[in-house]
Order: structure tokens, then sequence, then C-alpha cells
């Protein structure tokens, strides 16, 4: 003879819908292609750019956070070489990068079937 432990329903019924749950799947990653119009010392440069409509940014093999709306995408980094902010519209595809030394000016463009790179932890 089983009993039935009407508190356990509850935990059963969340456990068997964990792995359908959205905060359980990964982000859809898309890519973009950044190459430096200016300053002429670093023109021809090409940054690739991974994000997710969620705000996920892995730009150099660093995930962090940004900003995505459908106008731009905005985010700062920092990793060993240098740090900046970077903004890219979604309208025009031209970005402004902004670091501690100068700037740097450029156009992006969509890549299809983006291949993400290994994630690697952030310098401190």
């Amino acid at each position: 003879m089983h009993r039935r432990i009407p508190k356990f329903a509850p935990l059963a019924a969340l456990l068997l819908c964990l792995p359908t749950m959205p905060c359980a799947q990964s982000p859809e990653w898309k890519a973009i292609a950044c190459t430096i119009d200016s300053p002429d010392s670093l023109r021809g440069l090409v940054m690739p750019i991974y994000f997710a409509e969620n705000g996920n940014i892995n730009y150099d093999g660093i995930e962090s956070s940004g900003s995505v709306t459908s106008t731009q995408i905005r985010f700062c980094y920092n990793n060993a070489n240098n740090q900046g902010c970077l903004t890219i519209s979604r309208l025009s595809g031209r970005f402004n990068l902004t670091v501690p030394f100068g700037y740097a000016r450029g156009s992006c463009e969509a890549v299809s079937s983006p291949k993400l790179p290994p994630v690697v932890a952030p310098s401190k």
C-alpha cells in the first residue's frame, strides 16, 4: 500500500520541468565582423564579435554582458592588453570604439554560421 505525500508533488513537477525552462537554455549566438577604418595605423584590423539578443557578449574569447537592442550593441571589455567600450549601430553598421589611448571607427557586417571561440576567464 502506497501513501501519497502531497508536499512532494510540486517538487517532482519542478524537477520534471527544469530541462524545458528558458533559463536552462544557452543563448543563440550571432556574429559580426567589424573592420577598423581609422586611425590609419589600425586600418583593416578585423574584430569578430559574438552577441546574443539577451545581452551576452563574447569578444576576444571573454564573455561579458552588454546592452543589445534593435538599434545598437554596446559593451565594455577588459583584457590583458587593454580596455575599451564599443558602440555598434545595428542600423548603419558603423561602430565607435573608445579606449584610454584614443578611438577607432569602422564598419560591421553580419557573419553567417558563427563559430564561437572558447571562453576564457576575465583577467582581474
